[in-house]
């Protein structure tokens, strides 16, 4: 054998040498296809933006995860002893315990609403149904559905737009520093409730799921900080919370407490927040966040049990776990789940690049109206006619298919599984009989519709059905394929248009579908081959119940693309622990293998709504190559020059400074006797200047050359944004105006950040975006050899984009054409403006790291602050491009 492969391997090296272009053809052609897979993954990481959504993107700035190090901050810890001395931290717990309590019952309220609803609708449909009536309960079941839609796209629409969707990708935004202005206000969580409400009891294509993920971020920032600025509500309790790094943990709790009461999940709750939401995490946090999901889950699960549509079905306290009898998995079973993983995963990225193509198909049309409130009409007007689509669907699309004998599940299965019991004394029928004809229930002959049963009901109904176990022939595999076409490109539509809902369900029921028609495909070849009725022993696994969990878990892995939260959480769903195995490897390869075809959802969400999201592993494309950053300095993506204060200001010059600018730090700076020159020493926030500009005891001070040392709140300086800017810049003018404020100095000293991060002009790229993503940063300072200032990192300076164009500019710069260049002298195009020739000044002064503008040079321009012809003195980079705002 051996000789053989050696003689034709020989055979092959002969003919290359007589046919040497042959051989060069092939290595081209290899050549080729390797180009063409690298273009198709560097088009996948590659951002697409348009000039206005980065524009969008440069208007944001971070919130800082921890407060500012500054004398003020320590004081106020003083002021709250227990943040120092208190291990236990009893009245901590006791807000998360508040957090989790609130989240379940807003989730019990939720779906015992979306019950209520639907069965006052359906009831009255069936009837008509049950009569033979098909118009009349198609005209009820539209006209219901149609206006409530409507109801719930005005309120997403008119009242509140942020209520828009599911709300994860804002919590996501949120939690990786982004200050979303409305997400966590009341009006969001109300307006999301009852639009959701609606959407989902009008039979849409939506789910609960992702709202409630929203609630819970809003709840746990209420709650948490123990104060709403809507209800005028801050009492001195719990006051030692207030502050950005307390708000963004209790929020985290919120949202892995949403996750699981929505799931009835709690572990996958806090996997999806620690793998999905929360950019940023913690070994304490973990505990608290997993104690807030179950207090949640316990909650939302006994409200449950105790009502269903607010009908007190007799017990409290009861918990409804559901267990179901276990299935002992066989390795051959790793097949069918290969085959739904990657099925899952092709299927999961057509999903998102057909839902990223319709959203910008529905952009561009509701554009063209020039009026505001035309554009409003039209995205009103689109979900109405989704839900008829869905309606029409719901309603004729049975008809189409035969009605089935009941005994036909009796062969496998007792009859009295086809229905559960309601209230202990009725039952209530599982099967949908629809428009067949059955005089008695209890007649030998009696007859179903099973597309009927699998469409009429919530999400949560569907999963019911399709995971049933035992109940191999309920549902033929014909009916679910033309269910899953419909219901999965209905989802796509429905995502994304002027309604409150997520797609979590109707993703988790689109792959069951596709699961379960598997399923029933396998049980008919096992008929075939063993000419028995349906798999018994070892052969159990192929129950078509199982296959569509499996198919559940791995359309949901092709969209969400998150492998460890998804397993637990189907997992947990299901109850059955023997699943883990099959379900981990259905995600996997759909994970990877929608990863080569697709970006995530949650990404192109984020770039559509122009959300500058810092991602933990950023990839840059240049020339269809994708780069390692660590070939490049934090010097090549820095704003610069950077205006730098002292800790003594003039009162006028600071005025000025933030009149003729929109940076929202700026370094402090002080002199340094042995090196004799100005070194830095830490930040000032522009919100911390405004407010202490604005303090009375600054404003009364006449005094010629005093220095003010003003007292302000804690809070005050803790601020997000300002609430009064307009009352703020008019006294800023008048300290700009007057000549008398110009000999009038305020200390900066009690509110400087003296823990401000700095890093080396040389230091890595990659490095430092690692620490200002993880530390959750606002701004990263800049520093020379000498600790002089020379650049400031900001999120905008870290956005994608960004730093491809400066690699980009960098490339172009210096006219080569291969990014090998790059690689081998990746720092050659940037360099410090003393080390650059007389005769090369004029080429790459645009290049040049000037140094630090202190406020002394802005005060030298004739710029009148008062008028609206005001100039932006630090504006001194030729090109300005690479000045982004701080």
């Amino acid at each position: 054998m051996m000789e053989d492969r050696e003689q034709e391997n020989g055979n092959i090296q002969k003919y290359y040498e007589r046919n040497p272009k042959q051989k060069a053809n092939k290595a081209k052609s290899k050549s080729k296809w390797h180009t063409h897979v690298q273009s198709f993954r560097s088009g996948i990481s590659q951002q697409s933006l348009t000039e206005q959504q980065k524009r969008t993107l440069r208007l944001y700035s971070s919130v800082n995860y921890t407060p500012d190090h500054s004398l003020s901050y320590l004081t106020w810890i003083g002021q709250h002893k227990s943040r120092i001395y208190s291990r236990l931290e009893w009245d901590r717990w006791f807000l998360v315990f508040l957090i989790g309590i609130c989240i379940g019952l807003a989730a019990a309220l939720l779906r015992q609403s979306i019950q209520a609803l639907g069965d006052l609708q359906w009831s009255v449909t069936k009837s008509y149904f049950k009569n033979g009536e098909i118009d009349k309960g198609f005209g009820y079941q539209a006209g219901t559905n149609c206006l409530y839609v409507a109801v719930g796209a005005v309120l997403v629409t008119f009242v509140c737009p942020l209520a828009t969707g599911g709300g994860t990708v804002e919590v996501i935004a949120f939690l990786n520093g982004i200050m979303v202005h409305g997400m966590l206000t009341i009006q969001n969580l109300v307006v999301k409730f009852i639009a959701n409400v609606l959407a989902v009891g009008s039979g849409l294509p939506a789910a609960i799921q992702a709202p409630i993920i929203t609630y819970g971020a809003i709840i746990g920032a209420g709650v948490g900080q123990f104060q709403s600025k809507a209800f005028g509500f801050s009492p001195n309790v719990f006051k030692r919370f207030r502050n950005s790094e307390d708000r963004r943990a209790f929020t985290t709790d919120g949202v892995a407490a949403g996750v699981a009461a929505g799931f009835n999940s709690p572990i996958g709750g806090m996997l999806f927040a620690m793998e999905d939401l929360s950019s940023f995490w913690s070994k304490g946090l973990s505990w608290q966040t997993f104690f807030c999901a179950v207090v949640a889950t316990a909650v939302a699960q006994i409200f449950n049990t105790t009502f269903v549509a607010f009908k007190y079905q007799g017990k409290f306290g009861s918990f409804s776990l559901e267990v179901v009898e276990p299935i002992q998995m066989h390795v051959l079973t790793l097949i069918p789940s290969m085959v739904l993983g990657a099925t899952g995963g092709l299927l999961g990225a057509f999903f998102t690049r057909l839902n990223v193509y319709i959203n910008g198909l529905r952009k561009k049309f509701f554009s063209k109206p020039s009026k505001p409130v035309f554009q409003k009409i039209l995205r009103v007007i689109e979900p109405i006619i989704i839900v008829f689509i869905m309606t029409c669907f719901t309603v004729f699309m049975p008809l189409g298919f035969k009605c089935r004998n009941v005994n036909v599940l009796s062969n496998y299965t007792s009859f009295s599984d086809c229905y559960e019991s309601s209230g202990g004394s009725s039952k209530e029928i599982k099967l949908d009989f629809y428009s067949c004809s059955n005089s008695d229930v209890n007649e030998t002959h009696v007859y179903y519709n099973d597309v009927a049963t699998l469409m009429q009901g919530s999400g949560n109904a569907y999963l019911g059905k399709l995971w049933s176990r035992g109940t191999h022939f309920m549902f033929e595999w014909s009916s679910c394929l033309a269910v899953f076409v419909v219901y999965f490109f209905m989802t796509i539509w429905t995502a994304g248009s002027a309604i409150s809902g997520g797609i979590f369900v109707p993703i988790l029921v689109s792959g069951s579908l596709l699961g379960r028609a598997l399923g029933v495909g396998m049980v008919y070849i096992w008929q075939d081959v063993t000419e028995t009725m349906f798999p018994s022993n070892e052969w159990r696994w192929m129950d078509p119940g199982v296959m569509a969990a499996i198919g559940s878990a791995a359309l949901l892995g092709g969209v969400n693309r998150l492998e460890v939260a998804s397993t637990v959480i189907v997992m947990e769903m299901v109850g059955d622990i023997n699943l883990v195995i099959p379900i981990l490897i259905s995600i996997f390869i759909s994970k990877m293998t929608a990863d080569q075809l697709s970006k995530p959802l949650y990404k192109f969400q984020l770039e559509g709504k122009a959300l500058p999201y810092l991602d933990s592993d950023p990839t840059i494309v240049v020339k269809k190559r994708i780069l390692n950053m660590e070939l490049f300095k934090i010097c090549d993506v820095m704003s610069f020059p950077v205006i730098t204060i002292h800790i003594e200001e003039n009162v006028s010059r600071l005025a000025k400074m933030l009149l003729g600018n929109k940076h929202t730090g700026f370094p402090v700076v002080k002199y340094d006797k042995e090196i004799k020159s100005e070194i830095f020493y830490g930040l000032v926030t522009r919100i911390e200047l405004y407010a202490i500009l604005c303090s009375d005891e600054v404003y009364n001070q006449e005094v010629p050359g005093s220095v003010v040392t003003p007292t302000i709140p804690y809070d005050e300086l803790s601020a997000d944004y300002l609430t009064r800017i307009s009352v703020a810049e008019e006294r800023l003018k008048t300290y700009a105006r007057v000549s008398e404020n110009s000999s009038v100095f305020v200390n900066l000293d009690p509110f400087i950040n003296i823990s401000t991060p700095k890093v080396d002009k040389d230091f890595s790229l990659q490095r430092s975006y690692r620490i200002f993503r993880t530390l959750g940063l606002r701004h990263l300072v800049v520093i020379d050899m000498r600790n002089k200032v020379v650049g400031m990192i900001t999120r905008q300076d870290l956005m994608q984009f960004h730093i491809q164009e400066r690699v980009e500019k960098m490339l172009d710069k210096n006219g080569r054409e291969s990014i090998s260049y790059a690689i081998t002298q990746p720092h050659a195009v940037i360099m410090h403006h003393q080390t650059i020739e007389e005769e090369d000044e004029e080429e790459m002064e645009d290049q040049i790291i000037l140094p630090a503008i202190t406020i002394n040079e802005i005060d030298k321009g004739k710029a009148d602050y008062g008028s609206d012809d005001s100039v932006d003195q630090c504006n001194n980079i030729k090109d300005p491009s690479l000045q982004s705002s701080l």
